[in-house]
């Protein structure tokens, strides 16, 4: 089974596991409750008609994820590209080098739940390996489990070692994330998150390949650009 097929099998029989109960369970962690916190300047358009403000990250994923894991230095991302769903209710700004993408509907046990982005340098390399950046972007309107379970599916400890989980919070979006290293023979690193507004609108699921230090910046500017702007019922 591809590692592409392991993420969305596992993922899929966490929320069917929960009925879209998301009461139903609960997640401890022996790590430090460590949250990005953020200021806010910039003015943009959240979900619906909502203005809301882009948060400055006080503590950034970059600060965090290079102090406890060891990728080589590469020069920062400097282009961006909008990545939207099809319809376009949805979208998030990527690196403009992970230019391989994909647009899908979110389906699990045969029923679409919500939409699927992606992009990398390399799809099928992606795919198949720990070794091309890039990421999947999940989000969806439905009951979910509680997000804390996405970003712990239990076969990460099979092909990762978790490093830590932390809490990221810019005051739009708000939840879990983890750090995970030595992923399969190539040592990867890969970042999980699972965010969403304090209404329970909608849950945004990402899953990131990190093969160098600028890969764990981009997520400095990915997770604050998330946006809905549309019916995410499919």
């Amino acid at each position: 089974m591809t590692r592409r097929l392991i993420l969305a099998t596992a993922v899929a029989l966490v929320v069917a596991a929960c009925g879209g109960d998301s009461g139903t369970a609960t997640t401890t962690t022996d790590g430090p409750d460590t949250t990005i916190a953020s200021t806010s300047t910039t003015a943009f358009t959240g979900s619906g008609d909502t203005t809301t403000t882009a948060p400055v990250l006080e503590t950034s994923f970059f600060a965090i994820a290079t102090a406890v894991v060891d990728l080589p230095a590469a020069a920062d991302y400097t282009d961006f590209a909008m990545l939207q769903a099809d319809p376009a209710v949805a979208s998030v700004t990527v690196p403009a080098a992970w230019a391989d993408q994909h647009r899908a509907l979110w389906e699990v046990d045969g029923i679409d739940i919500g939409y699927e982005l992606f992009a990398a340098v390399d799809r099928d390399g992606w795919h198949a390996s720990w070794s091309v950046s890039g990421a999947y972007f999940r989000i969806t309107s439905a009951e979910s489990p509680t997000a804390q379970m996405l970003v712990s599916v239990p076969w990460m400890g099979d092909e990762c070692v978790l490093v830590d989980e932390y809490t990221y919070d810019d005051g739009t979006l708000s939840g879990p994330w983890a750090i995970y290293d030595d992923c399969g023979t190539e040592g990867g690193v890969f970042v999980v998150l699972a965010v969403g507004p304090s209404d329970g609108s909608f849950t945004f699921y990402v899953e990131l390949v990190a093969t160098t230090q600028a890969d764990l910046g981009a997520l400095d500017t990915i997770v604050p650009s998330i946006r809905v702007t549309g019916d995410l019922t499919p």
